[in-house]
């Protein structure tokens, strides 16, 4: 998907010359990224019914297997230097008895076949039913490390309600993970990726792009100590609340820090736990480009404590499932929107007091509840108005007197 390069003006984190300067220095270093770098490494392939690592330089094969994650760790904790590399051909591996633990070192991981596709799926892992962990998790508490390289895998939970995640990043910074397709996790707590940063370290400036997420509880987790992460090129789809989950999130940010997410979509949340984007308490300032939104129940749900000001650029909405909100915002400090179609901060129109009446209720159109409402009679003899019971979709304006006819009154509703 393409990058959004659509400057901006009005109150942002970056003025229009900062963003495209940013933008230019982004491209430039992922551009120049190398995805299997130079390194001790291995080639792992099937081999009857186990996986062996062949190593690059002997050709000769050091680890073998039935359980393809336990390939993999004896690869990393073997490996003499920092950077261990595996690479992985256009086949199914199965993770039966543990998953990736990269430890302390930049593990690159790279398929051979991107598989940001539904229709191609290039280099699998798949999880077997029993199996509790994660895929691949990186980094130890209390202590941090950079630059690892995950790229060109499709990561298939197995409709199991066990597996808890695809990918669950702890203190690391300056991640490269791309070309990555991640289905079907129906533990209520999965996470299809993870951000975690605690004890002191940071998880920072690591790039995530070009991806799928479907059928997962939570698509993108942010939380704890996570700041300056770009999340790029990416949808998600299709989901699935599954047992024992109270809410479904897109997006999920929790405690962190700020983040940038551009060009992403969210579509087909449909059932009354959803959200595409839930951002809770304690956050920084999270900045959105591109975000388009369709068919879901909630697009946005902002919480009544965060600390943050949130900024929505570009983007678009539209859904037809039954009782949809694009944007509760609970209070949340200083969240704003701009530029967001179906978004609007301010609405007006005309209302109509019918003969012998004296209350008319008035269907707004805003987001959520309007902070202010103001209301004008169109004649002399229409005197004390007001207004009453002023909900997320409507209001009541009240006379005191019973109109002697039908008359028209002036409204306008601003969050």
């Amino acid at each position: 998907m393409a990058w959004d390069d659509v400057k901006v003006n009005g109150t942002t984190s970056e003025d229009a010359g900062d963003w495209n300067t940013l933008i230019t220095t982004v491209k430039a270093a992922l551009a120049g990224a190398n995805l299997n770098p130079a390194g001790y490494g291995w080639y792992i392939y099937p081999y009857g019914t186990s996986y062996a690592a062949v190593n690059k330089e002997t050709s000769h094969i050091d680890f073998t297997s039935t359980c393809f994650g336990t390939v993999v760790n004896t690869c990393i904790t073997s490996c003499p230097g920092n950077t261990p590399s595996i690479e992985l051909g256009a086949y199914s591996y199965t993770i039966s008895a543990q998953g990736i633990n990269m430890g302390q070192k930049s593990l690159n991981i790279i398929g051979v076949t991107p598989c940001a596709s539904l229709t191609n799926y290039g280099t699998r892992i798949t999880c077997i039913s029993n199996f509790p962990g994660f895929f691949i998790t990186g980094g130890t508490i209390g202590a941090s490390f950079e630059h690892p390289v995950i790229a060109n895998i499709h990561f298939d939970g197995n409709d199991s309600t066990y597996p808890a995640g695809a990918i669950h990043l702890i203190n690391v910074s300056h991640a490269m993970i791309q070309n990555v397709f991640i289905d079907d996790f129906f533990c209520n707590t999965a996470r299809a990726f993870w951000f975690y940063g605690e004890h002191g370290q940071s998880c920072y400036y690591n790039t995530f792009q070009n991806y799928c997420i479907r059928r997962t509880a939570y698509g993108l987790d942010f939380d704890g100590i996570v700041n300056a992460n770009w999340i790029y090129g990416g949808h998600i789809t299709n989901s699935r609340v599954p047992s024992g989950s109270t809410t479904w999130a897109g997006f999920y940010f929790h405690g962190c820090g700020s983040n940038h997410v551009v060009d992403v979509d969210i579509e087909d949340m449909t059932a009354t736990a959803e959200i595409g984007v839930w951002i809770t308490s304690g956050n920084g300032w999270h900045e959105f480009r591109g975000l388009r939104c369709e068919d879901n129940y909630r697009d946005i749900v902002m919480g009544a404590d965060g600390d943050g000001a949130n900024h929505f650029f570009g983007g678009s909405t539209y859904s037809t499932v039954s009782g949809y909100l694009p944007i509760v915002d609970n209070g949340a400090v200083k969240s704003i929107v701009i530029g967001r179609a179906g978004m609007e901060n301010d609405k007006c129109g005309t209302a109509t007091m019918a003969s012998s009446g004296s209350a008319v209720t008035v269907t707004h159109g805003l987001y959520t509840t309007p902070a202010y409402v103001f209301v004008s009679p169109s004649s002399s003899d229409m005197v004390n108005l007001w207004v009453t019971s002023i909900t997320a979709t409507q209001f009541v304006i009240k006379s005191a007197l019973d109109a002697e006819s039908s008359r028209t009154i002036y409204w306008r509703a601003v969050k």
